[in-house]
């Protein structure tokens, strides 16, 4: 299972340090700016009067990324705050203090329900000491995000990624990727139901870029 785990938190990681990496180089610009025009005049190019486009990384050029796996645990960050809790991933900012906690389950769909409630009540209270220290400067969030065993992805993980600035189509995309990692895993866990030797350095399960787009075409 923490294989099936680990293969969906790699697929992550490389969509979320994209998204850092973009905005380490994005250049500057104000946010929700709204252009307003004078009564009776249309522009040209409306794309231009109405820019409401935020994201969670928005403010800062030095988001770090730590995701946690078996083979290379993380140490969350005792500038923020010391815990022995190691979140699958982190994205945080020293210039901004901020912090973004993430964590995904790959478990059955019927157990979705079951899975925030646990993720949600074991660091909340990490989550709320960091915000509620007034000493610290540093502010947390905390996401959860669930993908079935059989390849159902959660609205919660279109979400987060949408929330990080990630585009509706590259979200779909992601979304889908997921999923058939997942489903892909699953099926080999099946097939090794009746084997009690499970090899811990088995590679993880990453798509090659065009797999997804052979699947979509099929009838």
């Amino acid at each position: 299972y923490n294989w099936r785990h680990d293969s969906v938190l790699i697929e992550l990681r490389t969509t979320i340090e994209s998204l850092c990496l973009h905005h380490v180089k994005k250049k500057s610009k104000p946010s929700n700016k709204i252009e307003f025009v004078k009564k009776n005049h249309f522009s040209k190019d409306k794309r231009k009067c109405i820019d409401r486009s935020t994201s969670l990384l928005d403010g800062a050029k030095d988001w770090e990324l730590l995701v946690d796996l078996d083979d290379n645990r993380s140490l969350f960050p005792p500038e923020v705050y010391a815990t022995a809790e190691r979140p699958d991933i982190l994205i945080f900012s020293r210039a901004e203090h901020k912090i973004i906690l993430c964590e995904p389950t790959c478990w059955a769909e019927e157990g979705f329900v079951n899975a925030v409630l646990r993720k949600e009540g074991r660091y909340a209270t990490l989550v709320a000491k960091i915000n509620d220290d007034k000493a610290n400067p540093w502010s947390a969030q905390l996401f959860t995000i669930e993908v079935g065993a059989r390849g159902f992805v959660g609205y919660s993980l279109t979400s987060f990624l949408r929330k990080l600035g990630l585009s509706s189509r590259k979200t779909r995309s992601t979304c889908k990727r997921i999923s058939l990692i997942a489903a892909k895993c699953s099926y080999g866990i099946y097939l090794m139901h009746t084997n009690h030797n499970w090899d811990a350095k088995r590679p993880l399960l990453e798509l090659p870029p065009k797999e997804l787009d052979c699947r979509s075409k099929a009838p």
